[in-house]
């Protein structure tokens, strides 16, 4: 496998996705969770039960809220949501999320934004937690 294709198929350690990591998807933005599912392949994803990270492709802003609410309980302390969104140089980046849409969205969650980490050229990712976590 060549740099660029593991770099491809290689979560970012920023996502902290260590062994065993309990992990929820989802989201309507196809090709943003195409990506998604390619960078979490291996990691246990339980339809039940509790959950250590949330990753959300989301197709708008409301999604991304809607998904959020969802999750929400299911998350173990530290709750934490990576959302992935296409950035400007992406094909499909017309959908409206953005990295300030999304924090104004999750304050009404009571998260936080975190770390923001690019996934190649076309997509980013914020972390969203839990307020003093």
């Amino acid at each position: 496998m060549t740099d660029s294709a593991r770099a491809r198929s290689t979560p970012p350690p920023r996502w902290a996705l260590a062994p065993g990591s309990r992990v929820w998807s989802g989201g309507r933005h196809e090709a943003a969770k195409r990506r998604l599912l390619a960078l979490l392949s291996g990691v246990t994803r339980p339809r039940l039960g509790p959950i250590d990270l949330g990753f959300l492709a989301p197709a708008s802003v409301d999604e991304a809220v809607y998904f959020v609410r969802k999750i929400l309980p299911r998350l173990t302390p530290p709750a934490r949501v990576w959302v992935v969104y296409a950035t400007g140089d992406a094909p499909d980046s017309g959908a409206g999320v953005t990295r300030d849409r999304l924090a104004a969205a999750m304050i009404q969650l009571a998260l936080c934004e975190g770390d923001t980490v690019p996934i190649g050229e076309e997509y980013m990712s914020s972390l969203f937690q839990a307020a003093g976590e």
